[in-house]
């Protein structure tokens, strides 16, 4: 059911009101809009802060060009500093700016979710400012605007921690569990420009049940749970260890890339499961298991699945299996039907598939071939099938597996981060790549094929994965890989951090395509960075 305008708007600013009213110094506005509405609310807002010394400042903000999209983020902080009695201090002003897209929200209690969220990193991002002016920084220091794989999992980690626990004391049920639901489940499907490595709540959900279970409750002033939530907050991040959150990224990593070509719930979290990696990665496998109730697979149920996580000799030789059975088939219904048709048809289709990432079997380029000597044989008289297959084997001896698996790791790379990408965007991007000449040699043949100017007229562009199911997710650095796809308005859970994974930087002279927006952290600017 849509949610009303003035309800999330009374609800905004009773909690912005609270918020002011509580930290010396700091103007807080939390404006609701509608989708595509973000950037005349925030004209409307702008009259509110008019004459604030910080004023400017937080016009820069709001006017940044990367400021596209309409989810739900915290825009950031405007700082400016005026001396104090006789000069003798300085303190600072500050406002903070938070907007909230209520269309990406079923109801109230999914709408404070989120909120609570970003409300945490915007409280965050104060204190550290607060820190910095207590510290004498007040002209020169530049408020940190990166962070370290470390620093953004834990600060995440925090921020859903927070919602969870006011939630709880709003009485929204279940806050812990449908928490730990939404990170699992975002971690095993695939969500473009969500990196569910850096969102590792599931390993501090128990935590905070706990927490939750022995707390004493009783009636508290809005400003009095916001105190006690970021207390807790941190008594319940600390229950996580480093060495926790590492094993997350080499659970969370593997299982995104299997999210991406297309694999079950089942199969990424038993093919974890199953594998033989350190039992701290293994364990969160089962516990998403638990959280999700996913029934486990059996190892000859995954015999033919990609497994991220799994040995990369078996991988390999699963690639070689996949890559005989294709031309076997396309060679029965070469001879069958008297054409070299079906080589070409299936290099088009496992060039197609490549272009989105998969590369388990693909062998087009020894297709290909094997189309041209097959249908030169049946010119000349000669055996098809011999010509085909010493064709065949010829080729394939020369394909490189590494070669061909860290091109579907790069496409995939950009993919998360939002590209929509084809076999002319992949040319384009690595034309001067030397590593990729002959795979980009078969793209371009199956470029050239009249059969594939055929499926282009019938078929609709490539779309971009459905967006996970809704929550809250910061604002977080990424990296311009290709064009992006414009968020799913049902979908807030869609910030992200590119360049994480486990794939090689791309290396290419030109991008997958335009990038329509590119967010980072909030900026925090001093009087000197403003001026500047």
């Amino acid at each position: 059911m849509a949610i009303l305008y003035k309800n999330a708007k009374t609800l905004c600013q009773q909690l912005a009101s609270t918020i002011t009213d509580t930290h010396t110094g700091l103007s807080f506005f939390i404006i609701p809009h509608h989708d595509g509405q973000r950037h005349d609310a925030l004209t409307i807002e702008a009259s509110n802060f008019s004459g604030h010394k910080a004023e400017q400042f937080m016009r820069r903000i709001i006017s940044n060009t990367r400021l596209k999209e309409d989810n739900t983020s915290f825009l950031g902080s405007a700082v400016a500093f005026e001396q104090g009695f006789l000069g003798l201090y300085y303190k600072s002003l500050r406002i903070s700016l938070l907007t909230v897209n209520i269309d990406q929200y079923e109801d109230l209690n999914e709408l404070k979710c989120d909120l609570y969220h970003h409300l945490w990193l915007a409280l965050a991002k104060d204190d550290e400012i607060k820190k910095a002016e207590h510290g004498g920084q007040h002209e020169h220091h530049k408020y940190p605007l990166k962070m370290d794989k470390m620093e953004l999992t834990l600060r995440n980690l925090k921020a859903d921690i927070f919602s969870v626990l006011m939630q709880t004391f709003e009485n929204i049920p279940n806050a812990p569990l449908e928490m730990g639901k939404l990170r699992a489940l975002q971690t095993i499907k695939a969500e473009a420009t969500h990196r569910p490595a850096f969102y590792a709540y599931p390993l501090a959900m128990e935590a905070c049940q706990f927490l939750l279970n022995d707390l004493n409750r009783f009636p508290m002033s809005q400003s009095g749970q916001i105190t006690l939530a970021l207390k807790l907050t941190e008594d319940v991040a600390a229950t996580v260890s480093a060495e926790s959150i590492e094993s997350w990224w080499e659970f969370a990593e593997p299982a995104a890339t299997m999210a991406w070509l297309d694999y079950s719930e089942a199969e990424i979290l038993s093919a974890c499961v199953n594998s033989g990696l350190d039992p701290l990665i293994r364990a969160n496998g089962i516990l998403l298991q638990e959280i999700l109730d996913v029934p486990s697979l059996s190892p000859k149920d995954l015999q033919y699945v990609y497994n991220s996580f799994g040995d990369k000799d078996v991988i390999r030789d699963l690639h070689v299996e996949k890559s005989d059975e294709s031309f076997e088939e396309a060679l029965k219904q070469g001879i069958k039907t008297s054409s070299n048709r079906p080589f070409l048809d299936e290099a088009l289709i496992q060039n197609e598939r490549l272009s989105q990432g998969k590369a388990l079997g693909w062998t087009a380029t020894a297709l290909q071939a094997s189309a041209k000597a097959f249908d030169k044989a049946l010119k000349s008289g000669r055996t098809p099938e011999q010509a085909a297959r010493l064709e065949y084997e010829g080729v394939k001896s020369h394909e490189d597996w590494d070669t061909l698996e860290q091109l579907s790791l790069d496409i995939l790379a950009a993919r998360q981060d939002g590209a929509t990408t084809t076999l002319q965007s992949v040319m384009e991007h690595y034309e001067d790549n030397e590593d990729y000449r002959n795979i980009l040699q078969s793209f371009e043949q199956t470029l050239k094929d009249p059969a594939y100017a055929k499926t282009l007229s019938i078929d609709p562009a490539p779309q971009a994965p459905a967006a996970a199911p809704q929550g809250p997710a910061p604002q977080a650095p990424q990296q311009e890989l290709g064009p992006k796809v414009a968020a799913a308005p049902a979908a807030p859970g869609m910030g992200g951090m590119g360049g994480m994974g486990g794939s090689a930087p791309l290396r290419a002279t030109k991008p997958l395509g335009q990038n329509d927006q590119a967010e980072s952290l909030p900026e925090q600017k001093t009087q000197e960075e403003a001026d500047s």
